[in-house]
């Protein structure tokens, strides 16, 4: 930027090309310029030309120079007093004027532009301006059309600005509330890490160890919704929402029909070359039930009554681990990476809340848990990711048999 600066100042506008001064020809606050006054301005005037990302002014710093929009884009923001957070109030486009409030009042710059594209801009001292508007009247009504357009300006952005602090400071509040719930859920495993040695023994008496997992989601599920109530989260802030749900639900399809495919590749290998596994069926339908007593004495009953259990428990575990943890992590972590932390923080969280069974149970909730924080991350609903999980854990569980449920 400071090259493009130094360039400007040793190239008046004189020499720009016939393109560019058409363009400045073309701006309205110079169009009653007669051909001599034109040239008078551009005398005194340098075109600039800034990649995208660079900084036009700061805000705070003295107003020297006055723009003029010729081509790009430039986005205008400034930085809220009581956050500490920069947030975007307006853009301009080619034909307007940036920076002609120091014009008249040399108060520090009220905000911060940087360019959002290749720009070229007519720059313009003040001073120079002054000048020419005490040498020729045709340059203060310049001056004054400049100064109506202020008023304009000032009003449409003092509404944006309201706006977009409005905005921030919602973010802030669903922030705080988001903290809340973290502090739920931390004081919630922790009395979940004094009970695994209760649920270890519960195992023995309950027919899966999903049935264990749904007698923990029930009343942590419970808890969370009337946090979230009395605290008056919209239910779309934790994917409780059917928007964007039909792509949601194709890439979801696509990942389970893969990780599926893998799973039976993974268990097609184990049988070709683990003699262990001899004599197992691909598809084992029955293969928890043949190591325990059937409920009603029938396979095919204890089979549909355990998977219909399952099944109901995947939109809780969705909501815990996706809607309420990982969105609360997204909503309070402001370090560079916080979406794929979230994801991993939140897959954890609840891999340790199935250590009750084994660590192996825990790596395998934990590895597709990656892939569905991803996916609700892409579309911030719950319908997808819980579709992948009930299609993935019925596959696992009940129909390869190779691996208790996630």
């Amino acid at each position: 930027m400071r090259a493009a600066r130094e360039m400007s100042k040793t190239s008046p506008a004189t020499n720009i090309a016939p393109s560019v001064e058409r363009q400045v020809r073309g701006l309205p606050e110079f169009a009653a310029l007669e051909p001599r006054q034109f040239q008078r301005l551009m005398a005194r005037a340098q075109v600039m030309v800034l990649a995208a990302g660079e900084q036009l002014m700061a805000e705070g710093e003295r107003g020297e120079e006055i723009y003029f929009l010729l081509e790009g884009r430039v986005v205008i923001h400034r930085r809220d007093p009581e956050t500490g957070l920069d947030f975007e109030v307006a853009t301009s486009t080619p034909g307007e004027t940036i920076g002609e409030l120091s014009m008249l009042d040399p108060a520090p710059r009220a905000a911060s532009v940087r360019t959002d594209a290749v720009t070229t801009l007519l720059k313009i001292h003040i001073e120079d301006f002054d000048v020419l508007a005490e040498e020729d009247p045709a340059f203060l009504r310049v001056k004054l059309e400049l100064a109506k357009g202020v008023v304009d300006k000032m009003r449409t952005l003092g509404q944006m600005t309201a706006h977009a602090l409005g905005r921030e400071r919602n973010d802030l509040r669903l922030r705080n509330k988001a903290s809340t719930t973290i502090i739920y859920i931390i004081g919630i495993l922790c009395v979940f890490a004094l009970m695994v040695d209760g649920l270890r023994q519960l195992r023995g008496l309950v027919p899966a160890d999903f049935v264990i997992t749904s007698l923990i989601l029930v009343p942590l599920s419970v808890v969370l919704a009337v946090q979230l109530w009395v605290s008056k989260v919209p239910l779309s802030e934790v994917g409780v929402t059917l928007k964007g749900w039909r792509r949601a639900v194709v890439e979801s399809l696509v990942f389970s029909l893969l990780f599926v495919a893998l799973l039976v590749g993974i268990k097609a290998g184990m049988l070709a070359f683990d003699p262990t596994y001899a004599n197992t069926p691909l598809f084992d339908w029955f293969a928890y039930d043949r190591e325990h007593d059937p409920m009603f004495g029938s396979l095919w009953l204890a089979w549909g009554v355990r998977m219909a259990v399952y099944v109901i428990g995947c939109p809780l575990q969705e909501f815990v681990a996706r809607g309420v943890l990982q969105s609360s992590f997204q909503r309070i972590l402001t370090i560079r990476h916080a979406r794929p932390a979230a994801i991993v923080l939140a897959s954890l969280i609840f891999a340790t809340m199935h250590l009750y069974t084994t660590a192996s149970d825990s790596l395998a909730v934990f590895i597709p848990g990656l892939a569905w924080g991803w996916l609700y991350s892409r579309h911030r609903t719950l319908v997808g990711v819980t579709l992948s999980h009930i299609i993935i854990g019925v596959m696992t569980m009940f129909v390869l048999g190779g691996a208790r449920p996630m």
